[in-house]
């Protein structure tokens, strides 16, 4: 009874719990050790939430871009341009393989590692305010997988299906056991399917991209330069 007791402790300081024998739901995901930071954690500890904001940085390339669609198959796109999208989970950078919430709240994954489960947090939103949803994460990955990048169906080439459970929840379902391929799909970055669905995603583009992090692009002058700016209500 003892050793019960420890290991279930153990788990849910770590943001774990078994939903039932063939399941786990995780507030993150590592492939190696114990996670860090637990549950609720508020910054990594090499974060300081109160520094000061503002000012400026300058940053060199060497090459030049035609694109702002950093997936799309043809044209050379600018420097940080995936920057531009939020991840299902971020990855701490104080662990080796440990990712933590972002647009996702939670996660549910089989034992057997076929399938996982993606809870989109309801306040996670894109730049125009909408709501991330989960038909938003199935529009991404199908959509890269039939017009991104060929290395990407490659990649992802053991995914039988995706498929929105409900609004906010998104199922990954593999054709074999595959641990690191789950791992991988949670940095999955999410697209806004309202801005996408009337635009050929294959094609390199020079607007400027609806996103969902913290940055977007406030001008720039093709092939030279791109200045991005944070969103003050992000």
């Amino acid at each position: 009874m003892k050793k019960i007791i420890i290991t279930l402790i153990i788990f849910a300081m770590a943001g774990i719990c078994l939903a039932d024998e063939n399941s786990i739901i995780s507030s993150n995901f590592s492939l190696r050790d114990t996670p860090k930071y637990g549950k609720g954690f508020t910054h990594f500890d090499y974060v300081n939430p109160n520094a000061p904001k503002g000012g400026s940085v300058t940053l060199s390339t060497t090459g030049t871009f035609d694109s702002f669609n950093r997936y799309a198959q043809r044209g050379d796109s600018a420097q940080g341009s995936e920057q531009l999208y939020d991840t299902l989970m971020t990855a701490s950078d104080d662990e080796i393989d440990v990712l933590y919430p972002l647009i996702a709240r939670q996660i549910e994954y089989s034992k057997d590692h076929t399938w996982i489960i993606f809870t989109i947090n309801k306040k996670a939103t894109f730049q125009d305010g909408k709501s991330i949803t989960a038909q938003d994460v199935v529009f991404t990955f199908n959509t890269f997988m039939t017009q991104g990048v060929p290395q990407f169906k490659s990649y992802y080439k053991n995914v039988a299906h995706v498929e929105a459970l409900d609004s906010h929840k998104v199922k990954f379902t593999l054709k074999k056991s595959q641990l690191d391929l789950l791992h991988s799909l949670a940095s999955l970055a999410v697209l806004p399917k309202h801005y996408w669905e009337t635009r050929d995603f294959s094609e390199p583009t020079t607007q400027i991209p609806l996103g969902s992090s913290g940055f977007t692009i406030d001008s720039f002058k093709m092939g030279q330069y791109v200045v991005v700016k944070r969103l003050k209500d992000y």
